[in-house]
């Protein structure tokens, strides 16, 4: 059976599932219709499957069980809706997110909500919100002593310097992303760790370039 049979199949359990009101399957099902929709690059129908499961979940009796699913719910969302450049929402679904991380005693989770909004932040153009903001989480990030959180927060970070035009303070914190990610460069994630590694030198490069002049700059 090809796959798009199979989402065939999926978007029809989906139905299903909703018509016989069985919603808890029904936002299961919705979410593996959304992971399959996101494989094939097809954002919109991701995220039209998260939303509705998003509106099944607001039916339903509330626990803690649902709350977890509720997040990992908006997390997707919000991920979808900024790579489509939707800002106001992806503020809005951070805004309901974060509440439901802390009820949870989700810390990591928590940060990376943070940080993505040190991210809106820097889109949006609050920059001194952003920069604020950015000192905290990546001081967070340090302290729940997750390699991932912190290189995550420190490119935010270093965003955020680098817009304010503060180029010292970026290359200081994204080249310590760069410690961090050779320090990790054994974890499960290979792959993130040398993109991430990439991003931040070409930065860091750039960035002290326009601080300090390449040899070709100086020359000129």
């Amino acid at each position: 059976e090809t796959d798009e049979a199979q989402e065939r199949d999926l978007d029809d359990l989906c139905v299903h599932a909703i018509q016989a009101q069985l919603f808890p399957k029904a936002v299961g099902l919705l979410q593996r219709a959304a992971r399959k929709a996101a494989e094939r690059s097809a954002y919109q129908a991701a995220e039209a499957s998260l939303t509705r499961a998003r509106e099944i979940i607001g039916r339903l009796p509330d626990d803690d069980a649902l709350a977890a699913t509720h997040l990992d719910i908006l997390m997707g969302l919000q991920a979808l809706v900024g790579w489509a450049n939707n800002y106001p929402e992806m503020g809005r679904l951070l805004d309901e997110a974060e509440p439901l991380a802390l009820r949870l005693g989700d810390d990591r989770r928590a940060i990376r909500i943070q940080a993505v909004r040190v991210h809106l932040y820097n889109i949006t153009g609050r920059l001194p919100e952003a920069t604020v903001l950015g000192e905290h989480v990546l001081a967070a990030a340090r302290v729940a002593g997750d390699p991932n959180l912190v290189v995550l927060a420190g490119h935010y970070l270093g965003q955020s310097y680098f817009n304010s035009g503060r180029f010292a303070d970026a290359i200081g914190v994204l080249g310590r992303n760069l410690g961090v990610i050779v320090d990790a460069a054994v974890a499960p994630q290979p792959e993130a760790a040398i993109t991430a590694a990439t991003f931040n030198f070409a930065t860091v490069a750039v960035v002290s370039a326009m601080t300090h002049g390449t040899p070709a700059m100086a020359h000129a």
